[in-house]
């Protein structure tokens, strides 16, 4: 009995330190220095992009979405949610193929696409709980500010004199205009930024980090 008690207390702690937030320091390693801290919670989304191949004629990613559940050994646990193989030709085909949602609830939690080793993150995209919450407001006041703007000449239009309300219509106006400008700011501030660890992932000049373990 006693066996089976500290079998499940180490169960349970193992659980829980899994579960703790996880802190690590990256640095620059692009030729400029600089170094940052990143900070992820349980459940927060992740998506780690991986570079397998790159030739002259073809260039072969995985990208895969999750929920951020836990770190070790040198590796990031994920809840799977996506995950899409993509193979870019030079020729400007692109082929693409995602994995079915079916399949993804039957993986193992020790599995490559659910725990992603440190050295295998080439792209990180992230975004916490918060700014998670800014961009749900943000879909809601954009969608319905646009929607009411399309909709304000019908709701102001005065059917029986057969002419448009203007002040009506400038009021509507106006308040809609400022609802997308308000929904397109929080879109800027509950966005996923975008860190990359692969020297020469694209043309496109940007920042290239490293973890440092």
């Amino acid at each position: 009995m006693k066996k089976a008690y500290v079998l499940l207390l180490v169960i349970l702690l193992s659980f829980d330190l899994t579960a703790q937030t996880w802190k690590t320091e990256i640095s620059r390693i692009d030729g400029k220095k600089g170094t940052r801290m990143l900070k992820f919670k349980p459940k927060e989304y992740i998506k780690i992009s991986t570079r397998f191949l790159k030739t002259d004629s073809l260039t072969y990613v995985r990208s895969v979405d999750g929920r951020f559940m836990g770190f070790s050994n040198d590796s990031v646990h994920l809840r799977v949610s996506y995950v899409m193989y993509i193979k870019t030709y030079t020729n400007g085909i692109t082929e693409q193929k995602a994995l079915s949602k079916s399949y993804l609830e039957t993986l193992p939690a020790n599995s490559d696409l659910s725990k992603i080793a440190l050295d295998d993150i080439h792209v990180l995209k992230y975004q916490n709980r918060s700014m998670e919450k800014i961009s749900g407001v943000e879909d809601v006041v954009l969608f319905s500010s646009l929607g009411l703007l399309i909709l304000s000449p019908f709701i102001c239009y005065n059917y029986k004199e057969g002419d448009l309300n203007k002040d009506l219509y400038q009021s509507f106006a106006l308040g809609c205009t400022a609802g997308i400008v308000v929904g397109i700011g929080l879109q800027f501030a509950g966005g996923r930024p975008e860190l990359r660890f692969m020297p020469g992932w694209s043309e496109k000049e940007k920042k290239v980090w490293s973890f440092r373990h």
